[in-house]
């Protein structure tokens, strides 16, 4: 049974019935595409079952699931994705309340089989036209495997309006070449010449389906090499097909600094180098490409400085294989950095925690959902639609200190291991198990958590500290492994659940169980501070806002007692 990594989900309708594609790499270095029939669905209140039969037509499902206050809940099942929005709008302006009809139906199937990026694949499969094998209806299940994806990397060189593309560069492992619009009589090195634009952009095509790669980056790829080869597509009247299967590619630019451009090439991935710097927190003085080389490689572009608009102008009329060599190397160079820097492993990783595409890894709330629902779904739990709310209300912040200025001699700074982590999973902050204060009289006093705000949870152990628990717990195996990107990732993915809580677009939003969270860090802090004081050290700072919440003091006599000190952190 082969063994496979997602790299893009989809769907497709056909005679009114959804398909869910797969695309992505196979084990043995093939390509594959899967097919399976899937019908989307979401849920309502069982009471609510007549009232909506009378306003549309729609299958159902009685599955022994219950909302989160324990009501029964009915499966409605309709044939497309599109239907889901305006039925549960119908049912929504007659006061008929929906679960979870918001999940992405390519996504609803990755959750309802468990699959995390690696997959094993089950069937018989034919030739494709844009892939090795087309498998149609197989079973497809969870596997574990380090996959060896196809990357390549691109650049364009133009002239200084960008109205003219002189030359294209692709650089992969295996393919090392530089297409340039110049007279074919001269032979220049590493690189194929054409007589014209189209000729050029036709062969670009053509090798991209070709050599068929999992994976395209570059260096602010999108928003400048994907955005006028685009255009030239468009102008020199070329399909913009460069995917899978034989749909017209999209670019999503964006003008926000809270929202990246994004390329839909069905089939494979676009990863902006740029892009992956930033999610995967490599700080750089800025993120110029010849910056990121100089600091992650160490090199340099061939080309630097203001003025290398009119060097390239200059280069492509009278030295165009300076132009090449220039070309190749920048493109070279955002393969390098993103490849040697692991930055893309490290998003694989991401991937096969969370199972969020590989361009959606840093989609916090999407990555919580996706574990989160899943976990639900074991208890036979619905969740609620996802409702952005629009409030003027805050989570309260982190605690800090005044600082008592000075120069202090035997300085010593303890640091809380992922504190808001191991409140949540302490406390038991799980959405699920939060008990309204109007609700929480049913419940014997020791049934019940309550937070320093006064938000009440059920006193057991719940999904979201079980989650925890096991990222813990996988974070401490990578770590005796040495596996430093597994731990990165689930560090990353730990961290951000405090910041989902939080965040108003959340489904699960609360500003009691956010507040829950921050009051408890208070408490912490402030009752470390009083017991380390009372043991005759003096407390120069502390605070639980910054990344690594944390305490800094000094001892009176000049003499650090690390056991007491590490006694007193345990039994607080």
């Amino acid at each position: 049974m082969p063994k496979g990594f997602i790299v893009y989900p989809t769907y497709k309708i056909e005679n009114n019935k959804a398909y869910v594609y797969l695309f992505g790499r196979l084990e043995n270095g093939e390509s594959f595409h899967t097919i399976n029939y899937f019908r989307p669905y979401f849920y309502i209140r069982s009471d609510d079952l007549e009232k909506a039969k009378k306003l549309a037509k729609f299958d159902t499902e009685k599955t022994g699931f219950k909302n989160f206050s324990g009501e029964d809940a009915t499966k409605i099942i309709l044939d497309i994705p599109k239907s889901v929005p305006e039925i549960k709008k119908l049912f929504t302006d007659n006061s008929i309340i929906c679960y979870e009809a918001d999940i992405r139906f390519a996504y609803r199937f990755l959750i309802d089989n468990d699959l995390k990026g690696c997959v094993n694949i089950e069937g018989k499969y034919e030739k494709g036209e844009f892939v090795d094998r087309v498998y149609t209806e197989p079973e497809i299940t969870p596997a574990e495997y380090l996959p060896e994806l196809s990357i390549a990397s691109i650049d364009i060189e133009t002239n200084i309006k960008a109205t003219k593309i002189f030359s294209i560069a692709i650089y992969s492992k295996e393919f090392k070449k530089v297409l340039i619009v110049k007279d074919g009589k001269d032979a220049f090195k590493n690189a194929e010449t054409f007589n014209s634009e189209k000729e050029m952009l036709f062969r670009f095509k053509e090798i991209i389906l070709e050599k068929d790669f999992d994976i395209i980056t570059g260096w602010n790829v999108i928003d400048f090499d994907f955005k006028i080869i685009k255009e030239k597509f468009s102008e020199n009247k070329i399909d913009f097909i460069l995917g899978r299967v034989p749909w017209e590619c999209k670019l999503r630019l964006s003008d926000s600094f809270f929202k990246d451009s994004d390329a839909d090439i069905p089939g494979r991935t676009i990863l902006d180098g740029l892009h992956l710097a930033k999610v995967s927190f490599i700080k750089l003085e800025d993120y110029k490409l010849n910056t990121a080389a100089k600091t992650i490689l160490g090199e340099e572009k061939l080309i630097t400085g203001e003025g290398r608009w009119q060097d390239i102008e200059k280069y492509y009329k009278e030295d165009p294989q300076h132009l090449i060599n220039y070309n190749l190397k920048d493109a070279q160079l955002a393969y390098d950095i993103v490849t040697k820097s692991k930055m893309i492993e490290l998003t694989i990783k991401r991937t096969m925690l969370t199972r969020m595409q590989l361009d959606r890894v840093d989609a916090s709330i999407a990555s919580f959902d996706s574990l989160y629902l899943k976990e639900l779904q074991k208890i036979k739990v619905v969740a609620p639609t996802a409702n952005v709310i629009d409030s003027d209300e805050r989570i309260k912040g982190g605690y800090v200190r005044e600082p008592l200025p000075g120069i202090y001699d035997n300085i010593i700074v303890l640091d809380f291991k992922s504190l808001y982590p191991s409140i949540m999973r302490t406390f038991n902050i799980d959405p699920l198990d939060y008990v309204h204060e109007k609700d929480a009289k049913k419940y014997k006093k020791e049934e019940l958590v309550k937070a320093p705000n006064g938000a009440y949870f059920k006193n057991h152990d719940g999904i979201l500290p079980k989650l925890i628990q096991e990222l813990w717990k996988q974070r401490d195996i990578a770590k005796k492994e040495k596996d430093q990107l597994r731990s990165n990732a689930i560090k990353i993915l730990m961290n951000s659940l405090f910041g989902v809580l939080a965040n108003p677009a959340c489904r699960f939003y609360s500003i009691d169980i956010g507040n829950a969270i921050t009051h408890f860090g208070q408490q912490l802090i402030k009752m470390t501070a009083e017991k380390i004081s009372e043991r005759g050290y003096e407390v120069i700072y502390g605070d639980s806002v910054t990344k690594d919440t944390e305490i800094i003091l000094q001892n009176s006599s000049g003499e650090i007692e690390f056991k007491k000190i590490g006694e007193l952190f345990t039994k607080c």
